[in-house]
């Protein structure tokens, strides 16, 4: 790997954290008028507002590029003005142009014969916000080749998908039409690349063909999920409950029928609880099947969510225990308080947690040193332990946990 890339890398690493948040970094210049409203725009656009879409496309980069000459010229480019956003140096900037300057580059990059290059193009340019761009990244879309009309095609084409994105970034709304009819294509990264720019242009219009491709097991797109987060962002997941519930008990993809689950969360949809717990004796899906059940507050299923603290899978006994947490289950905080002898250090912890959370006073001695350890460890309760689309949710534990724990400490 070459030195460009590697420090690109590093510098995407820096500038790109998970949830879309900004890192903070320290002895960064104050701007200058007027060139300084333009640099900060563009340091939150690429690494805040976009900055997960940002990244997820350089990591594709790196590791799908033909044009070996090409992509260093890519990676060394990007080095220097993610470097001048990065410090906020208006003179870095200035030196490699400004932003015309990272325009016109990336605009003739939409012209490269290496198909990852030009579609990165297209989402460098997306995320600028300049709509001039729209024709010429429109225009990529009309490109077909075999892997439009026929599945399984070698190499797969992927910039038409990031095209769409790239247009639903800007709000090119004139393209709505165009950008829907990669939906029917027979590539994935068309339809991921469709949903996803529908998702941004708020295409609601689009729903029912959207959830024909999520339900249909030969159809499916790249990204799994990217139709469930399409129906929450249009504000129309309420309307296909059906289509859900099947996801979520067909034989689909594991993190398609983790969201479907989750989706019932966010929906407060308590009548779907029947149906997850259908989900308490599947393989690889009982443990988040207990987390949602908590989450809907279903107390019902608190019997047979116990009896997964016997599980031979030590990340459903984890979760497990994390749900009775949730639940308030403290009638049941001494089947919880086994597991602080468990061998694995993660259900040790997630035990303690819970028994914080049922406030079960009598366990604290035996809970919060375990809670420090890992602590002190770098391990915590954090919003992954839950789902994405549920992180409102997830963050009020965490809260409640922390403040359970700081009057626990008091007590022990």
């Amino acid at each position: 790997m070459k030195q460009a890339l590697l420090s690109t890398i590093i510098f995407c690493l820096l500038f790109t954290v998970c949830l879309g948040q900004e890192v903070k970094l320290p002895n960064q210049p104050k701007s200058i008028a007027p060139n300084g409203k333009q640099l900060e725009d563009l340091r939150y656009r690429f690494s805040v507002k976009y900055g997960g879409l940002f990244f997820s496309n350089m990591w594709s980069l790196i590791h799908n590029y033909e044009s070996e000459t090409e992509v260093d010229e890519v990676q060394e480019y990007l080095k220097r003005f993610l470097d001048a956003l990065e410090s906020r140096d208006e003179v870095k900037f200035k030196e490699i142009g400004g932003i015309k300057a990272f325009k016109e580059k990336f605009s003739g990059f939409l012209k490269s014969d290496d198909d990852t290059i030009k579609g990165f193009a297209a989402v460098m340019l997306g995320i600028t916000g300049d709509t001039d761009y729209a024709p010429p990244i429109a225009a990529l879309m009309g490109e077909r080749d075999k892997s439009f009309t026929e599945p399984d095609t070698y190499p797969v084409v992927v910039y038409r998908g990031r095209a769409a994105t790239a247009l639903g970034i800007l709000g090119a709304k004139e393209y709505t039409a165009k950008i829907a009819l990669l939906l029917k294509s027979r590539n994935n990264y068309d339809r991921t690349g469709a949903i996803v720019a529908l998702n941004y242009l708020n295409a609601k219009e689009y729903a029912k063909d959207i959830v024909a491709l999520l339900v249909n097991k030969d159809f499916q797109v790249n990204d799994d999920v990217s139709p469930i987060y399409f129906l929450f962002a249009t504000g129309t997941a309420k309307d296909y409950k059906k289509e859900l519930a099947e996801v979520m008990l067909g034989d689909f993809g594991i993190e398609t029928g983790k969201a479907a689950t989750y989706a019932f969360v966010k929906l407060e949809s308590k009548e779907n609880a029947k149906d997850i717990a259908k989900l308490l004796n599947r393989r690889f899906r009982k443990g988040d099947a207990a987390k949602a059940l908590a989450l809907l507050d279903a107390k019902e299923y608190t019997d047979e969510i116990v009896l997964l603290l016997g599980d031979e899978n030590s990340l459903v006994r984890k979760d497990a225990a994390l749900a009775l947490g949730v639940l308030n289950a403290k009638n049941h905080s001494s089947e919880v308080t086994k597991l602080l002898k468990a061998k694995e250090d993660f259900v040790r912890y997630y035990a303690a947690v819970s028994l914080i959370l049922m406030e079960a006073k009598e366990y604290y001695k035996e809970a919060i040193p375990i809670i420090e350890a890992s602590h002190q460890a770098g391990a915590y309760l954090n919003e992954g332990d839950f789902h994405a689309l549920v992180l409102n949710k997830s963050r009020r534990i965490k809260a409640d946990f922390k403040q359970l724990l700081e009057k626990a400490e008091t007590l022990k």
